[in-house]
């Protein structure tokens, strides 16, 4: 199966690698360098790994960004700080996404990005002992998300009994019952997929009075 090297860990004795499986979805394991031995970290049932998370310095993996509906991180230990303060953020930003992109080298502020499906994202600048957040920028500013449509997570199963997922977004207001539904495929095969994220297409059509579902 594939295997493609990700990074090591801080001291060098574990190197974490991404292999693929005929069973499902791409899998995070880590290798010990010095045994040779290989353990499984973490797997989701539905969607490869997006992206890794990191630490503050010195640097090594922590997590994984997995994107299977709405985002969510999976911490290889869940009681590093890093990990008890991603908690606290997701119940800071009222329904937004926030994970940590970045931080300064002595661990003391952290770069907090935030996004949803209303909301193009914005930065802030986080004290982590004051627990106080400034903000910073705003990504397309002129979007107001409370004129945005709502991008729900969806699932349904084909004729042949798999399950489909997919992304279904409404106008702004709307129950999304009795609408026109113009269906908007992605471009792929390989690699290309859709997200719980803004959408500037989705959102133009649901402007206009239309659901818009993506497969």
């Amino acid at each position: 199966y594939a295997t493609t090297p990700l990074a090591f860990s801080a001291d060098g004795g574990t190197a974490y690698l991404q292999i693929g499986s005929q069973q499902g979805p791409d899998a995070i394991y880590a290798f010990d360098t010095k045994s040779r031995e290989r353990r499984l970290v973490v797997r989701d049932d539905d969607v490869d790994p997006y992206q890794l998370v990191w630490s503050e310095a010195p640097r090594e993996p922590i997590g994984v960004l997995f994107m299977d509906g709405k985002p969510r991180i999976e911490f290889f230990d869940k009681t590093r700080p890093l990990a008890k303060l991603n908690a606290a953020l997701q119940n800071s930003f009222n329904g937004d996404f926030a994970y940590v992109s970045s931080m300064t080298s002595d661990g003391k502020l952290a770069l907090v990005h935030t996004f949803s499906d209303r909301s193009p994202g914005d930065y802030y600048l986080f004290d982590i002992e004051a627990k106080k957040a400034d903000h910073v920028l705003s990504r397309r500013a002129a979007i107001d998300p409370e004129r945005m449509g709502e991008r729900r997570p969806v699932e349904f199963k084909a004729r042949d009994g798999r399950t489909i997922h997919g992304f279904l977004t409404i106008p702004a207001g709307s129950t999304g019952k009795g609408l026109p539904l113009v269906v908007h495929p992605h471009g792929g095969p390989i690699g290309v997929f859709d997200t719980w994220e803004f959408d500037r297409g989705a959102q133009l059509i649901a402007s206009r009075g239309y659901a818009v579902l993506q497969v």
